[in-house]
């Protein structure tokens, strides 16, 4: 009987979109992401090295930065976590081969606050240019 459970959750969806504007649910969060990726953006302009690269994302709810010189983002992610308090991603982690060294580090920038991103920036920079990255 699965055709009736499969129709239930249609009904339980469409229902849900009638009596709750999603449209304007979506206008909602796509304007609190782009409030919070610009927010990363200044923050990343303002405190980490300039030879630190980012991407400015035109959608999802990351944003990858790029060490320069081909510096291995493995190390460098493990110490933000555990000294700074960051949590963040190595490239590495997204590598169909983990093995493989990568200069990239994922920032997520959904869950926090504006002020929480910033400062997590802040942090970053702070330990990049500890350890000589210009």
């Amino acid at each position: 009987h699965r055709c009736s459970y499969k129709h239930f959750f249609q009904m339980l969806v469409s229902g849900y979109m009638e009596k709750y504007d999603i449209d304007e649910h979506i206008k909602g969060i796509r304007a609190l992401y782009k409030s919070k990726v610009a927010a990363m953006q200044d923050a990343i302009a303002e405190f980490l090295p300039a030879g630190v690269t980012s991407t400015k994302p035109e959608g999802g709810l990351f944003l990858w930065l790029g060490l320069p010189g081909g510096v291995d983002s493995q190390p460098i992610s493990s110490a933000l976590v555990k000294e700074k308090k960051v949590a963040v991603v190595p490239g590495s982690a997204f590598m169909p081969d983990e093995t493989k060294i990568s200069s990239g580090i994922r920032l997520n920038y959904s869950m926090s606050d504006e002020e929480h991103l910033r400062e997590g920036v802040r942090r970053i920079g702070e330990y990049l240019k500890e350890i000589g990255i210009d």
